[in-house]
């Protein structure tokens, strides 16, 4: 019996991988804009000791765990890190609308609202996220039909 090597992934499957993780400085900006001036500033009806930024940063630790998975050797386990990464993606996407409604709206307070960076970089985090989402499915379609693959 001779043991076989997985098949290389080809360029663009691995151009795809290393676009998908776009994303990830935003998360980064999100979880520290949430755990520090956001809350203060913005949305000062959250308690002091509101478990938001450990939200966040779980999202982040996911968003991590799921990226790892795209370069796994494991065809499944890069299947499996796709479909986590879209996933953590998207509820990032969301947290960037509410925070960014939230915000440009004065928080829950009705406080003034927030500075335009503020607000622009919560809308670049969203597209980001969006980007994020569309580039971890083109990198999914291309490891399915990359080498490898099981059609006929």
């Amino acid at each position: 019996m001779s043991e076989t090597s997985p098949p290389r992934p080809s360029r663009l499957a691995l151009t795809w991988r290393l676009l998908s993780l776009v994303p990830l400085p935003f998360v980064l900006g999100l979880v520290l804009l949430q755990a520090g001036w956001l809350e203060a500033l913005v949305v000062p009806a959250a308690p002091p000791g509101s478990q938001s930024a450990g939200l966040m940063g779980l999202l982040l630790l996911g968003s991590l765990l799921f990226a790892a998975f795209l370069w796994s050797p494991s065809r499944g386990l890069r299947i499996a890190g796709y479909a986590g990464y879209a996933i953590a993606l998207a509820l990032d996407a969301g947290a960037a609308t509410v925070l960014g409604i939230l915000a440009w709206q004065g928080g829950l307070a009705g406080e003034p609202p927030a500075s335009a960076g503020a607000v622009v970089f919560l809308a670049a985090s969203f597209l980001a996220a969006v980007f994020g989402i569309l580039v971890a499915l083109a990198a999914f379609v291309s490891d399915v039909r990359g080498p490898g693959s099981r059609r006929g």
